[in-house]
């Protein structure tokens, strides 16, 4: 499982416009903004990160970092798993299991004092939730690594894995972060800090 980062940055709000809208693209999404990001959103989606003061881009399909544990339960169901991590819980829940393709998709969450989502991070097979892939920022399970640096740009930093044949691609200072495992991203972690 990957490690959060340190230090944590205030994203940029850019509203959406027809000038910077992509139809394909979904919003809310960070965007490369020279040497930083910032995230790119409609007027609710900032009006909410506004109310809420949490960042709307770090969601994956319908899961958010911040969003309580009540609602990811009401969504997915209890942890089918849960282990330590340093001094804290990371439940695990399942997404897809094909026993006869043998592919999965799962999603670990790691949940504050207040049982509001920390970090949130899929990883595996290729996930299609009932809108398609469970993207964050345009980005899902299974595609090129080439699509990450097309969105973001090179990541800050790659290290190895503990996840064996896996390469860490870190955004640090950012909290998001990518597994590419086999030219194919196999893990996306968003985090509060």
């Amino acid at each position: 499982m990957m490690k959060s980062a340190a230090l944590s940055l205030v994203p940029l709000f850019v509203m959406a416009g027809s000038a910077f809208a992509q139809p394909t693209d979904p919003l809310p999404r960070y965007e490369r903004a020279g040497p930083a990001f910032a995230c790119h959103t409609d007027k609710e989606d900032f009006e909410k990160s506004q109310a809420e003061k949490r960042d709307v881009c770090l969601r994956i399909g319908p899961l958010h970092v911040g969003m309580s544990r009540a609602d990811v339960e009401a969504l997915l169901g209890k942890p089918f798993t849960s282990v330590p991590v340093s001094g804290n819980t990371a439940f695990a829940y399942m997404l897809m299991k094909d026993e006869a393709t043998k592919r999965s998709a799962y999603t670990v969450l790691i949940y504050d004092q207040d049982g509001r989502a920390e970090s949130v991070q899929v990883t595996g097979d290729m996930f299609l939730g009932a809108s398609g892939p469970w993207q964050f920022s345009g980005l899902a399970l299974g595609m090129p690594q080439d699509t990450v640096t097309a969105r973001l740009g090179e990541p800050m930093a790659i290290t190895r894995s503990e996840d064996p044949g896996a390469m860490e691609w870190s955004y640090k200072p950012w909290t998001f972060s990518f597994e590419v495992k086999g030219g194919v991203i196999s893990s996306i972690r968003l985090a509060a800090h």
